[in-house]
């Protein structure tokens, strides 16, 4: 199995070579890191070290399957990713892509304009709804947020999307600028501090992640840099510091946090149910969901679009007016949960019973559930339209674009009920967020030609 794996590497990187070299023929003026195909072909590869460990180590797969076939589901992966590249590449150069930008070129009419007083009322609501947010939650024990962290959003509901694209949007404006005086210098540090705190209110990684990739594009931007500019020690030893606040924050959500009595007991432990150093190469790949996917669905059959019926349901709700108690959850990703913790296969999906706060995000290989390898490259073919236009808006330094391009490198946006949902939200949300700036602000709308 390590030959093919080492096949579907020198794969990656000669599309890599192949696409710097000849950007031109996919339409681009210039060469970019940013680029729709190298998101891809990074996380790709980064999910190549966990391939060799389960190759080695078939015991830390923490989804059941069936380790004596664990050769030919990697294989069938491999093949399956492959396909789902050639396809992503060729989706960014199809007929989504005139189509695309034509349909949000439309909805993207608005633009603000840069001014102090929007930047002080949008810091201003950003930090009452965080107060208000961690009020309305009663944490007796801050690290309480790390179990109850699907609660807690659920309970926030539109009020902490609404705080977390106004955070973004003043990070914009503020990175926007040439200069920060005093008074500005120590707004931004005092935001960063409430940004983390309040992200830390879903007691995971995501929305860390997503605002360093946000604020990494808008700075890329704003003062293009190379990739050779990253290998200088004070990047490296950021890296090496995210990554470390990445292998930390989940060691919080296992038994071992409340079980010891200090931090130094948490990080040490060896409690089976903390978060070990696999695991962290598991999270970065996908992998064991992945296989998972592919070995219980290729067994029992597809769900033929069944699995995305749930989010018609839960958007037609208030107009059907339904009973909300048997409302499905909208997370595909719950029913691979449950599928995974009781070996079972789930032939229809039905309402998860509240006891299952864990979800294993599925991506877009719900597309496989549903469709199997056809849906699965579809949805990649889709995603390639979808993504190379946002990174278009991007290179005009619109915020909508940049925001869900955002989304994107972090993997929201996906053919999955939770990725609809998470789209069709934040939608919303940003139709919120620039009501309230035309509101309070009118004088810095400007409509595009």
């Amino acid at each position: 199995m390590t030959f093919f794996i080492i096949l579907y590497i020198i794969f990656l990187t000669l599309v890599f070579f192949f696409f710097k070299k000849n950007y031109k023929i996919f339409g681009y003026e210039k060469y970019d890191f940013l680029l729709p195909i190298n998101i891809i072909l990074f996380f790709s590869v980064l999910a190549t070290p966990y391939m060799f460990y389960i190759v080695k180590h078939p015991d830390v797969i923490y989804t059941p399957v069936d380790t004596d076939n664990l050769d030919n589901l990697l294989f069938k992966y491999i093949l399956l990713h492959v396909g789902c590249i050639v396809f992503f590449i060729i989706g960014t150069v199809s007929f989504l892509k005139k189509m695309l930008s034509s349909l949000i070129g439309k909805l993207d009419i608005i633009t603000v304009g840069q001014s102090k007083n929007l930047l002080f009322l949008l810091s201003i609501i950003f930090y009452l709804l965080a107060v208000y947010n961690f009020k309305s939650l009663q944490l007796d024990n801050l690290f309480q947020i790390f179990i109850n962290r699907n609660e807690n959003i659920s309970k926030l509901g539109y009020i902490y999307f609404t705080q977390q694209i106004i955070g973004y949007y003043v990070l914009y404006l503020y990175l926007l600028r040439d200069r920060l005086n005093l008074v500005q210098k120590i707004n931004l540090g005092a935001f960063f501090i409430t940004f983390l705190l309040s992200s830390l209110l879903t007691g995971g990684r995501t929305q860390i992640l997503y605002m360093l990739i946000f604020c990494f594009i808008v700075i890329q931007i704003k003062r293009p840099a190379s990739i050779k500019q990253f290998f200088k020690p004070k990047y490296i030893l950021l890296i090496a510091l995210f990554f470390g606040v990445m292998y930390i924050i989940p060691k919080f959500r296992g038994t071992a946090a409340w079980n010891n009595e200090g931090l130094v007991s948490v990080m040490t432990t060896k409690d089976e149910n903390s978060y070990q150093s696999s695991q962290l190469l598991s999270d970065m790949s996908g992998l064991d969901r992945y296989l998972f996917i592919i070995d219980m669905f290729d067994r029992h059959g597809f769900w033929y679009g069944e699995g995305y019926v749930d989010v018609a349901k839960i958007l037609l709700h208030p107009i059907i007016r339904s009973d909300i108690s048997k409302l499905p959850k909208g997370d595909d990703g719950l029913y691979l949960a449950v599928m995974s913790n009781e070996k079972r296969f789930i032939d229809k999906p039905y309402r998860v019973d509240d006891d299952y706060m864990t979800s294993f995000p599925v991506g877009n290989y719900a597309a496989y559930m549903n469709f199997g390898a056809i849906g699965l490259l579809i949805a990649y073919f889709l995603l390639g339209g979808i993504a190379n236009t946002l990174y278009q808006g991007c290179k005009k330094g619109r915020f909508k674009y940049i925001y869900f391009y955002t989304l994107f490198i972090s993997g929201s946006v996906a053919f999955s009920n939770i990725g609809l949902l998470n789209i069709i939200i934040n939608s919303i949300t940003l139709v919120i967020v620039f009501v309230i700036i035309r509101i309070f602000s009118p004088g810095n709308i400007k409509l595009q030609r």
